[in-house]
């Protein structure tokens, strides 16, 4: 269930960037730039990709962690 509605969610939002023309901006700039930075990402090593992952895993821990800590809304 989880898979399909992220499924629907990226599909969704593709389509949105597409028909809104967001990719056509600055002489098709950003729209070259989001597919080299795709093409960098699923060009990862299998090792790069698995410490990226446990390294945002770690980001994330952290954030909640001081979310519970915090004791007022500024800290």
């Amino acid at each position: 269930l989880v898979f399909f509605a992220n499924l629907a969610g990226g599909l969704s939002l593709a389509g949105l960037m597409f028909y809104t023309h967001q990719w056509a901006f600055d002489g098709y700039g950003v729209g070259a730039n989001a597919l080299l930075i795709a093409n960098a990402k699923v060009n990862l090593g299998f090792g790069s990709a698995l410490a990226r992952g446990i390294l945002c895993n770690v980001l994330v821990c952290l954030a909640i962690w001081l979310c519970f800590r915090a004791r007022t809304v500024t800290g």
